[in-house]
């Protein structure tokens, strides 16, 4: 991450950003790189023996590393991965077809 200390620690102090917010908008804006430090990806590392969670740009540093130790470098696969496990779902549900009547709804 090529983002300074400082200013990351000051934006996720900014009470409309908050620090989990600013990280899943960098993964959006990075996925390569850095994942998002969402209750789901957070809770599917714990699952798999990574905590503590961050709380700030050194803590996220290092628990990017621990998670890609665990559980590899393709981030938004993790990502997913832990959606799915958040969510119950598994991959072909995932991965069907919204019917029609479903996509009207929304």
């Amino acid at each position: 991450m090529q983002v300074e200390e400082a200013l990351f620690n000051r934006c996720a102090e900014l009470p409309v950003v908050g620090f989990r917010k600013l990280a899943i908008g960098l993964f959006w804006i990075n996925p390569t790189d850095l994942l998002p430090a969402d209750r789901k990806t957070i809770a599917y590392g714990v699952a798999h023996g990574i905590s503590p969670a961050p709380e700030d740009c050194r803590t996220y540093r290092e628990w990017i590393q621990r998670m890609r130790a665990a559980l590899g470098a393709n981030y938004p696969q993790v990502s997913h991965a832990a959606y799915l496990a958040a969510t119950g779902a598994d991959i072909e549900d995932d991965a069907a077809p919204v019917p029609a009547e479903e996509r009207r709804r929304s």
